[in-house]
């Protein structure tokens, strides 16, 4: 729990740093809003990202030395630990370098790297900017744009 939380703020630092919007989202969201934290079984952060252009401005100016954080394309996007991540602090749980010479294939090799992780959806404006529409594997979600806009900071599972 103490990782997703140490991730989403460093997550949230950068990104004001790089004047970029996004919100949390599903499963997140649902933890955040009921108990002011993670929910305690959750392996990873749900975060919103509310279109293309900010995406791919993350993904360019991203800073994964400083953060620790690497941006993956893995089935979704994810922002996962990297080496850097808490100084190095988690390496000494990292898999062998053998260990990940013999995974079978690239996608097994990212993966091993990769938890935990945050998962990156992709938002899309529809209908001339009134609503919002997230979705990820065909589930589709709407919302009202003045719902979510504009995002406000909060301190939340100190």
């Amino acid at each position: 729990m103490h990782i997703l939380r140490d991730m989403s703020r460093i997550f949230d630092e950068e990104m004001c740093r790089l004047g970029l919007d996004y919100f949390v989202g599903f499963g997140s969201l649902l933890g955040l809003r009921r108990e002011d934290r993670f929910i305690p079984w959750t392996i990873d952060s749900d975060i919103i990202i509310p279109s293309l252009a900010a995406m791919n401005a993350m993904v360019t100016l991203w800073d994964s030395k400083k953060t620790g954080l690497s941006h993956h394309h893995q089935i979704v996007n994810r922002m996962c630990v990297n080496p850097d991540f808490a100084g190095g602090g988690l390496m000494k749980w990292a898999y062998s370098e053998d260990r990940y010479r013999k995974a079978i294939d690239e996608w097994d090799r990212n993966w091993d790297l990769g938890f935990p992780y945050m998962d990156l959806y992709l938002g899309r404006y529809v209908e001339k900017g009134k609503l919002l529409e997230l979705g990820a594997g065909g589930h589709k979600c709407l919302h009202y744009y003045k719902d979510v806009f504009p995002t406000q900071r909060k301190l939340v599972y100190n």
